[in-house]
């Protein structure tokens, strides 16, 4: 049953971005494969349901732009000062990271006309240190570089006060180089016009923007009741 369900989870999809993850190297590309596959055995795909996370839904700290990045990537927003550790446990935090992951690929990143990768911004405006969850960020990129790599295609963290710097030089040694490669810091608009047209973000990401946002849970069943790949 063990291997019925590894050869299940080895998807085309899945195959391919851990063969690029480790540059073509079989070897290791099985082997983390493997400890994907041992993990996913474990944790299986949409596993987490809203009732788990329904602290984190109500809360809407996540949301998803109404609009793409420069490169057609979509775009998901975690505001971090919604998030609070006297509130939600850390078991309750990964909970939510994974029912992210596993939704905006599900929607988003599989089938014939869906987007390659997803941009992540991080909203550190206005944290105090009840926000500032260092497992939180820890478990966000260690999920993303061991069990979904190349499925992050930016990372911006958005005007991070001083205070974050002592859980951001603590999660860092936790962070491969190709992951911490893809991660930015910006602090004003015209730090993100490289990667994004600013007219079309949310206000809280710049005071010109006009674009919109929808808490996760209404944009992905709005997405899916319309059959599209564009939100």
């Amino acid at each position: 049953i063990r291997l019925s369900v590894r050869i299940l989870l080895c998807s085309e999809y899945v195959l391919k971005r851990f063969l690029i993850a480790r540059k073509f190297d079989v070897e290791k590309a099985y082997e983390m494969l493997m400890t994907y596959i041992d993990w996913r055995i474990s944790h299986p795909e949409s596993a987490v349901t809203e009732e788990e996370v329904q602290a984190s839904l109500r809360a809407e700290k996540i949301y998803v732009t109404k609009h793409t990045d420069k490169n057609g990537h979509i775009c998901v927003v975690i505001v971090v000062r919604k998030h609070s550790m006297r509130e939600v446990t850390i078991e309750e935090t990964k909970r939510m990271i994974l029912y992210t992951l596993d939704k905006v690929i599900s929607t988003f990143l599989r089938g014939s006309r869906s987007m390659d990768k997803l941009t992540c911004v991080i909203d550190l405006q206005k944290i105090g240190w009840d926000s500032l969850d260092g497992e939180a960020l820890k478990a966000i990129l260690t999920f993303l570089q061991n069990f979904f790599p190349e499925t992050l295609a930016l990372m911006v963290l958005w005007k991070p006060p001083t205070i974050f710097w002592v859980v951001y030089k603590m999660v860092v040694p936790f962070v491969d180089k190709k992951t911490r490669g893809k991660i930015i810091m910006a602090y004003k608009q015209s730090d993100l016009t490289h990667a994004f047209d600013v007219d079309t973000l949310p206000k809280t990401l710049g005071k010109k923007g006009k674009g919109g946002q929808k808490p996760l849970a209404l944009s992905l069943a709005r997405h899916q009741s319309r059959g599209s790949q564009t939100l």
